[in-house]
């Protein structure tokens, strides 16, 4: 159960952004959607449930001076093996304007596992030049068809509204599993990193179910100060504070 009575988050449901038609829980329809959430800012940062900060963000990690997104971009060589993958092929296909030219894997684009920045703007201009396919690619669960957030990320690079550059946080991305625990539980206890992405591949419903309940015993003693601590630079704003966010 999430707690909202504190005023800091706000639950919104997929009806207020989603076409009647279209209402799912499949993020394949929802991430083309988000930037209509009611009240959300210019700016935002995109987050999955994998994520754990590790230590106040502050918004030069995620934004200029300019106000420009920056995010870190990396090319795939082999984009077909998962259904991620071949989401990341139709996400360059559409921004490039390639679909006839299916083969050309060389230059395909998508950002790394970890937060996103973006800005309302980017994803209405980006939605409004290529509404006919993005209506074309929502179906109410997972689909090789659909797009994908990288969608907007990769339209705003094309069109110099983002900037591709190398991270300023350190950020490990690990892969849910038995075995992982003990690496997750020694990274944050040690706070060796500012973001931990936690991803899930358990397809043994009984195997994740017995992570799951490990992970929150982790997060638990986490959330209650049991971990080492950083300095974080007076200079950096925390996150909550930027006005613009």
């Amino acid at each position: 159960m999430i707690e909202t009575s504190n005023g800091k988050i706000r639950r919104v449901n997929e009806s207020e952004i989603l076409p009647e038609e279209f209402i799912t829980f499949s993020s394949g329809c929802i991430e083309m959607f988000l930037w209509k959430i009611p009240r959300l800012s210019e700016h935002f940062i995109y987050s999955n449930d994998d994520m754990i900060p590790m230590v106040p963000m502050n918004q030069t990690m995620f934004f200029n001076e300019f106000d420009i997104p920056i995010i870190q971009f990396e090319t795939i060589s082999n984009p077909l093996n998962t259904l991620y993958d071949i989401h990341t092929l139709n996400n360059n296909m559409c921004i490039n304007k390639t679909f006839k030219n299916v083969g050309d894997f060389s230059r395909s684009l998508r950002t790394l596992h970890t937060l996103r920045p973006l800005t309302k703007t980017i994803c209405d201009r980006c939605f409004k030049e290529h509404e006919d396919f993005i209506y074309k690619s929502l179906y109410k669960r997972r689909s090789y068809n659909n797009f994908n957030m990288d969608l907007f990320c990769l339209y705003g690079l094309k069109n110099n509204l983002i900037i591709n550059k190398k991270l300023t946080y350190s950020f490990k991305f690990i892969c849910m599993s038995s075995k992982q625990l003990d690496e997750l539980n020694r990274l944050i206890h040690n706070n060796s990193y500012d973001l931990i992405c936690f991803n899930d591949d358990i397809e043994n419903l009984d195997v994740y179910n017995k992570v799951i309940q490990k992970l929150n015993i982790i997060i638990k003693n986490a959330l209650e100060g049991k971990r080492g601590t950083r300095t974080i630079p007076k200079q950096h704003n925390i996150l909550y504070n930027y006005p613009n966010i």
